[in-house]
């Protein structure tokens, strides 16, 4: 369902999904590209945030027999990350949609 391929996969499962929110998980394993010091990096993180954003949409469109488009972070504003999750822990994330922009044509 994602564009990406390895090494930059994030999430790992399709926890559940709607048309308001999607979860995705992730166990980290230690030879993950954005693990540094036994932890999940700030950027494994965002990633993670922004595939499972990812996943939902080509989720929603393999059900509709076409591929999962590449997008991108637009912006991030106000992100405060509190703790890292270690090697070998498993993370769930949930994206909530609130506002879907149109698809652009490059």
């Amino acid at each position: 369902y994602l564009p990406q391929r390895e090494p930059m996969i994030m999430v790992d499962q399709l926890l559940s999904h709607d048309s308001f929110a999607t979860r995705s998980g992730l166990y980290i394993l230690e030879d993950n590209i954005l693990v540094s010091k036994g932890k999940l990096s700030e950027a494994g993180l965002l990633e993670n945030m922004a595939q499972t954003a990812a996943l939902s949409k080509g989720y929603e469109l393999s059900l509709l027999g076409e591929k999962a488009p590449i997008g991108f972070i637009g912006a991030v504003k106000n992100l405060m990350i509190q703790k890292q999750p270690r090697v070998f822990e498993h993370i769930e994330t949930e994206i909530k949609v609130k506002h879907e922009v149109p698809t652009l044509a490059l």
